[in-house]
């Protein structure tokens, strides 16, 4: 029967960093809150960067995660050329074989790493760090995204303007979690650390119509 011209080979490398244990082959050595170090920079627009993690994996750091500015987005163009070399943090999937990772330094500080609902669910009280990527106002209060696409709201009862908005990092605590079925998303609600602004929970009585609402949302 027909044979492929390479069918039965494996191909290897001989490059230092391919047989560093360190160094990711796959997307599961790539998890959330992996820290990776001196990632050569192989793609710059103002999108972003594109960053090299090994010889089978990339990264992208959107231009809201390539600074430490605190604003939504930067222009990567006026920091970054091919060749420099950062540290990142993985966030998430895109798919594929490419990550998407955080150059943020407060976000590679973080010790504690927030990739699901239901690590909310079972962490109430704990504190995590995030973005905020979503403005603040007197309706809505921020919005704060955390590893894997995991968001939640620092409802305006909760916490004060004090001058945060979109590209923030903040430290907030879990106060619930919602967990829904079906199409309903998972409702995570937050509130400021003492670290970053000023905090106050809502009085005894409001917390308590509040839990009942979420129990009653759960029971739907």
């Amino acid at each position: 029967p027909a044979r492929a011209p390479l069918e039965g080979w494996a191909v290897a490398s001989a490059l230092a960093e391919t047989v560093d244990p360190s160094t990711p082959v796959s997307l599961e050595d790539a998890r959330a809150g992996r820290i990776f170090r001196q990632r050569e920079v192989v793609a710059v627009g103002s999108w972003g960067i594109k960053l090299r993690l090994s010889e089978t994996l990339s990264a992208v750091a959107t231009n809201a995660h390539v600074s430490d500015a605190a604003v939504p987005k930067v222009d990567p163009r006026r920091r970054f050329q091919v060749g420099n070399k950062v540290d990142c943090r993985v966030l998430r999937h895109q798919g594929g074989r490419a990550v998407q990772v955080t150059l943020k330094k407060r976000l590679l500080e973080g010790a504690q790493v927030l990739d699901s609902y239901q690590l909310a669910y079972d962490t109430p009280g704990a504190t995590y760090r995030g973005l905020v990527t979503g403005a603040a106002d007197v309706q809505r209060g921020l919005i704060v995204t955390f590893f894997e696409g995991v968001h939640g709201r620092v409802p305006p009862d909760s916490c004060r303007k004090a001058d945060l908005g979109p590209g923030d990092v903040v430290d907030v605590v879990v106060r619930r979690c919602a967990l829904r079925s079906g199409s309903n998303k998972p409702r995570l609600v937050l509130a400021l650390a003492e670290d970053d602004g000023p905090l106050f929970l809502l009085p005894s009585s409001s917390s308590s119509s509040d839990k009942d609402r979420d129990d009653d949302d759960q029971k739907k």
